[in-house]
């Protein structure tokens, strides 16, 4: 079976206090990425591969409107998830590394950190939401009349607690690199770690 896996290369090796040491939050928010890259999105991809290999179709077709919005939400659910994957990868995550570099002028050409950011939680937002849907439909279905039940419920705990504390985390590390690391040589600028708390 064949993962859609994302591999962020480092990309710069030295911090912008020195140019004979590495930065110790180069190495800790690399490590980070990985773990986001190989260890959390891994077991959603396996959990959407394993919904979508079910024999699904009379279920997924269903006549039963209810049962047919449950699918809608749940393609959403994974689309917006490989569109948040794809953007970090190719963007976000590289960009980020990228100021960890001891040349302030190559600083001037990056993205704007601050807006690739805000689009990335809005997407990490947008996931909450859809398994939070997906969760309260879910309580209203039969096991048994819904045979790809347990495998959406992990992605959707999964996507509640573990996808959720993982993005808390990456983000307080963001901020506090933000406001305290010299490699990034940009104005401080708080990127709200409560961005999960109240509604959606």
């Amino acid at each position: 079976m064949t993962f859609l896996i994302y591999q962020v290369a480092p990309l710069v090796e030295f911090c912008g206090k020195s140019n004979a040491m590495s930065c110790n939050h180069f190495k800790e928010t690399s490590s980070y990425i990985q773990k986001i890259v190989e260890k959390i999105y891994p077991v959603i991809q396996y959990h959407f591969i394993l919904i979508g290999s079910c024999n699904d179709h009379e279920t997924k077709f269903s006549d039963d409107p209810f049962v047919s919005e449950l699918w809608i939400l749940i393609d959403e659910l994974k689309s917006v998830f490989h569109t948040l994957i794809a953007y970090e990868t190719t963007l976000v995550f590289p960009t980020i590394l990228k100021y960890f570099n001891n040349k302030s002028e190559i600083n001037h050409h990056l993205p704007d950190i601050h807006e690739l950011i805000f689009m990335a939680k809005s997407k990490e937002k947008q996931l909450l939401r859809l398994s939070d849907e997906i969760n309260a439909r879910l309580r209203r279905f039969d096991i048994t009349e819904f045979p790809q039940k347990e495998n959406i419920q992990f992605i959707v705990s999964y996507f509640q607690n573990e996808f959720k504390k993982a993005k808390e985390k990456w983000n307080e590390m963001l901020d506090d690199r933000m406001n305290n690391c010299a490699c990034f040589r940009i104005v401080p600028l708080s990127i709200n770690t409560n961005l999960y708390n109240g509604p959606y």
